[in-house]
């Protein structure tokens, strides 16, 4: 394994000097629509950095999480300018996972190099790696994007910026550098594995700055010209309705599926992250990722992970591990395909009471969804287990597309 995995389960102790990374979320601030003026959207973070930045504390770097959407709900006046200039990270990792905020981020790429002009900034997810070429051409001051997996590049990184080049740019896998004017690419063949995987701690919220702000951020916050107050009180009625979700609870990694709307499927977790095959967390390691949400708060997670045929057993287990830990925890749970009978029988005995199943039929269309999704059903099939749903008080929404072609 890589000289830089980890090597300690123990918190590292630091220095009070400067910071030697700084991740940051960058959501997209500004999103018009009449009704609501102007709203904050993409407030979700890549449910991975919080375990990146636990991995990299974990190896001895000094570390923090900042998500710009929340010290902008927390003041309005929050300067990114004056916080580098207070931390002064040697390197910058922007997430940059959903196209969403891809405009807000290079943005802040341009304010971090004009306050740091000596610090690395590197970009990464499957926005920064889709387009990783088109950014690296374009924005200069934009080091390195980090194609993949980032867990041990970052690292890497760390140790050529931070433990004096110990750690040489072209020996670092998964990087798309700039050299001498020149774009240099190495080799994309760094894949978490699941020893890895079940080795990062997703709860670390303790180096994200305001946490308790992001627990209860809704999934759009709306912005007026008000003050700052008036603008958290209005959002937390409009959102009152809603129980307080973390959206990824984090089970494992990969697909199966090739749901034509999503750009997180089977041929793109190959051509991406060079993933052939999904790989699980240990249903023991999803239980105490599940006592680290409750404990700053949450009281459900949205659960986006389900390869076929190796889901309903895996499932079953974790399942019996929440009642078997009396986790008062509800579940959103989006599938592709028709759950066994044996899960739902344990899901309903198992998640909390505001837990639902949630599947996306796409269409009422037999032939057209036959070509749409995989794994596929008769709707038939569809309403025999929505029955078996309801006989087991299972809460079901299902989702259907308008303007498919063929309809």
């Amino acid at each position: 394994m890589n000289e830089c995995t980890v090597a300690s389960t123990k918190t590292a102790t630091h220095d009070n000097g400067s910071l030697d990374c700084l991740l940051v979320h960058v959501p997209k601030f500004q999103t018009y629509y009449p009704a609501f003026n102007v709203y904050q959207s993409c407030n979700r973070m890549a449910m991975g950095l919080i375990a990146l930045a636990g991995l990299i504390d974990r190896n001895g770097y000094n570390t923090k999480v900042l998500h710009l959407g929340v010290e902008k709900i927390r003041d309005k006046g929050f300067s990114f300018k004056e916080f580098l200039r207070k931390e002064r990270p040697k390197v910058i990792g922007f997430s940059l996972h959903f196209h969403h905020g891809l405009v807000d981020t290079l943005q802040c790429v341009e304010e971090a190099r004009k306050i740091l002009p000596d610090s690395f900034i590197v970009l990464g997810g499957f926005t920064a790696t889709f387009f990783a070429e088109d950014i690296m051409r374009n924005f200069v001051n934009v080091d390195a994007v980090i194609k993949g997996d980032a867990e041990i590049p970052l690292l890497d990184i760390l140790s050529h910026v931070c433990r004096d080049k110990k750690k040489l740019l072209q020996e670092i896998p998964n990087l798309l550098y700039r050299e001498k004017g020149k774009l240099v690419s190495t080799e994309q063949d760094y894949v978490i594995d699941e020893e890895l995987l079940n080795d990062l701690d997703f709860g670390r919220f303790d180096l994200l700055e305001h946490a308790e702000t992001y627990v209860g951020i809704p999934t759009a916050f709306v912005r007026t010209n008000l003050s700052t107050k008036f603008d958290q009180w209005m959002n937390s009625k409009l959102s009152r309705s809603r129980r307080t979700v973390f959206w990824g609870l984090p089970v494992g990694r990969g697909c199966v599926s090739h749901c034509f709307y999503c750009g997180g499927g089977a041929k793109a977790q190959v051509m991406l992250n060079k993933r052939r095959r999904p790989i699980f967390r240990r249903p023991e390691k999803v239980i105490e990722t599940i006592k680290s949400l409750k404990k700053i708060g949450y009281q459900g997670a949205y659960v986006s992970f389900d390869p076929h045929p190796w889901s309903s057993p895996y499932y079953v287990e974790l399942f019996r591990l929440m009642r078997k830990e009396r986790l008062d925890f509800n579940i959103l749970f989006s599938s592709w395909g028709l759950a066994s009978d044996e899960f739902l029988e344990e899901f309903a005995r198992s998640v909390g009471p505001d837990s639902t199943f949630l599947i996306s039929p796409e269409t009422g269309l037999e032939s057209l969804r036959m070509k749409l999704r995989y794994p596929s059903y008769s709707n038939d099939e569809l309403l025999s287990f929505l029955a078996k749903a309801e006989k087991l008080n299972v809460r079901t929404t299902s989702y259907f597309t308008i303007g498919l072609p063929g309809e």
